[in-house]
């Protein structure tokens, strides 16, 4: 029996004769004519991003947690710079999860594989770090998230020492709280954390479906949540940030969807569910918020970041990559049509590579995609060969499907 990798060995091999033979030909009739290089595109592939954060520039830091580096965007979502690898020295990388941005630029990352946290400058050039493995003070067990007050101390969920603890901006421990349980205070696996304006703390206690309030010396004060897919309930809160208004925004993993206090923990409003389309989610992680209460959330499992305005309202994304493209296409606008056959969509940017949009899912249903193929463009409509479905669908150019 032939396997459906192989299959698509095949395939894909055919595919590059084919275009390799076509391309000889051409070249052959146009000999005059040469070639050269231009540019490839997604500009920056991100997998299974964690931690996200904003600088007061507008700049955005994410956690490149699979290829063990950060990456640096502007607010638009093009890419900068980028510095990491996998490794222990300085400025390596086991699996970098949380990362936040002080005032003057710093960059602290939370190296959980390695346990311990990186500082960098702006530009990613390597400064100090602290921790070791253990249950000291000082020392980490899967360090994941973090957050940072007004005088640039550092605050860090020791997930699996079910903790928190705080640091000075050059590494020294200040003090801990947190604990085993379901109590007032205690823990079951900590991870997100953010301060308010008063320097009060709100942490995630993922396992205990809950979001628990202390002050700036780790006093409990307060809670909200329950396990479940209600308003306000969670299936594993992971990051969690605050608006200049105060309210308080949170990602609920699980339900793959994003969820809005005001400082009390009253709910507000949510947006997301499951999926690969704009503004839905596979496994949301880290959460951002800018000056100006755009709303930046990792999509993990979707490889990408995803910006919102402060009301969930979607307004663009980046980083999400190709995943065995097989057809490509353009229209009378030069835009640029893939068809991204294991992700299930079609995926549009425009000339330069800049990434507009995408679309398609592999539920049933006019609209969805599985396996996508051959494409063609024409009196500005897009006809998809819906492979393993077994039909043709048509979509105007922004993915409506008709």
């Amino acid at each position: 029996m032939v396997s459906n990798c192989t299959v698509k060995k095949i395939i894909t091999s055919g595919i590059l004769l084919a275009l390799f033979i076509a391309v000889s030909l051409f070249a052959v009739d146009a000999s005059a004519d040469t070639y050269q290089f231009e540019r490839m595109w997604p500009d920056s592939r991100l997998s299974y991003p964690k931690g996200v954060a904003v600088d007061a520039a507008g700049s955005i830091y994410v956690a490149d947690s699979n290829n063990n580096q950060i990456q640096k965007f502007d607010s638009d979502g093009r890419f900068l710079i980028k510095w990491g690898s996998q490794g222990r020295d300085n400025g390596e990388f086991e699996y970098p999860t949380g990362v936040v941005v002080d005032k003057s630029g710093n960059v602290y990352v939370a190296d959980s594989g390695n346990n311990r946290i990186n500082k960098f400058d702006s530009n990613g050039n390597y400064q100090s770090q602290w921790g070791t493995y253990g249950t000291g003070n000082g020392q980490f067990k899967n360090p994941a998230w973090m957050a940072i007050d007004e005088a640039d101390n550092i605050y860090v969920s020791d997930v699996v020492n079910n903790r928190n603890q705080k640091f000075d901006s050059s590494g020294s421990y200040l003090l801990q709280w947190g604990a085993y349980g379901a109590g007032d205070g205690q823990f079951n696996y900590p991870n997100g954390i953010a301060i308010d304006a008063t320097g009060n703390i709100y942490i995630t206690d993922s396992g205990n479906k809950r979001i628990q309030k202390f002050n700036s010396s780790g006093r409990y004060m307060a809670q909200w949540g329950s396990s479940g897919t209600g308003d306000g309930q969670f299936s594993w809160p992971l990051g969690i940030s605050i608006d200049a208004t105060g309210s308080i925004v949170v990602i609920d993993e699980y339900n793959h969807r994003i969820q809005k206090f005001n400082s009390g923990g009253n709910y507000l409003l949510q947006w997301g569910n499951n999926g690969v389309s704009n503004g839905q989610f596979s496994h949301p992680t880290g959460i951002s918020i800018d000056s100006i209460g755009n709303v930046y959330i990792s999509d993990q499992y979707n490889h990408r970041i995803q910006k919102f305005d402060s009301n969930g309202k979607y307004q663009s994304q980046w980083g999400a990559p190709l995943n065995f493209p097989t057809r490509v296409t353009l229209d009378r606008f030069g835009d640029v049509y893939i068809a991204d056959n294991d992700n299930n969509s079609i995926k549009k940017f425009d000339s330069t590579g800049k990434y507009l949009m995408n679309w398609g899912s592999s539920v049933s249903g006019s609209g969805s995609l599985f396996r996508p193929n051959g494409m063609a463009v024409y009196a500005d409509s897009i006809y998809v060969a819906d492979t393993d479905h077994n039909i043709i669908q048509k979509f105007d150019l922004t993915g409506k499907y008709l």
